[in-house]
This record gives structure tokens, sequence and C-alpha cells, in this order.
């Protein structure tokens, strides 16, 4: 099972603050990772969520994810179906990411 860490970085001479997003684990060697410029319109889990969608989006990755927050930011991890249904509450909060084309790439 994969978990992802969303974490905040701050403004910089060149750079807007942003949300990245990538796998806690290496995946040949490297650590794929995506950012996301600050959205002020949202709210601290929405923009971390926006920064998760996106990276799923590039792998083409769905599902449910639950989230839990760290020290750092956040740690998102997929829920599997046979685990819950839609109408279990033992989540605090589940989020759908957006339907992709199924392939089953890997990062």
């Amino acid at each position: 099972m994969v978990a992802l860490e969303t974490r905040y970085h701050g403004a910089t001479n060149f750079r807007g603050s942003r949300i990245s997003c990538s796998r806690m684990d290496r995946y040949e060697g490297r650590q794929p990772r995506v950012y996301v410029s600050f959205d002020y319109a949202l709210s601290g889990e929405e923009l971390h969520f926006e920064a998760v969608k996106q990276f799923c989006a590039k792998f083409k990755w769905n599902g449910k994810l639950c989230c839990g927050g760290t020290d750092r930011g956040y740690v998102w991890v997929f829920v599997p179906a046979r685990c819950m249904n839609d109408a279990d509450a033992s989540y605090p909060q589940i989020y759908y990411l957006p339907h992709v084309k199924e392939e089953h790439n890997r990062c």
C-alpha cells in the first residue's frame, strides 16, 4: 500500500507558498513529487487534498483516501474497498478522487 505525504513550503524570494505531495517510500531510487501553488481560497486540508489529486492524476490512480495530520503536514492512505462502505462512520473524513481512466500505472 502506498502512503502519500503533503507538506507546506513557505514563500521564498523566487517562489510563492506551495504544497508538495510525494510518496513516503522511494520508487526506483527516486521520490516522485508534485507541487501545487498555494490557493488562499481553500482551507488547509482542502489545499493539501488538491496536491494529492494532482499527484494521483499524474499516475492515474483513483479510489478513496483517508488522511491524518502530522507535525510536518498530512499523510494520506488509500482505503481498501473491503474495509468500508459509504455508510461506514468509523473514518472521520474520506476523500474521493475523481475517476481516472483505468490503467494500472505505478510511479
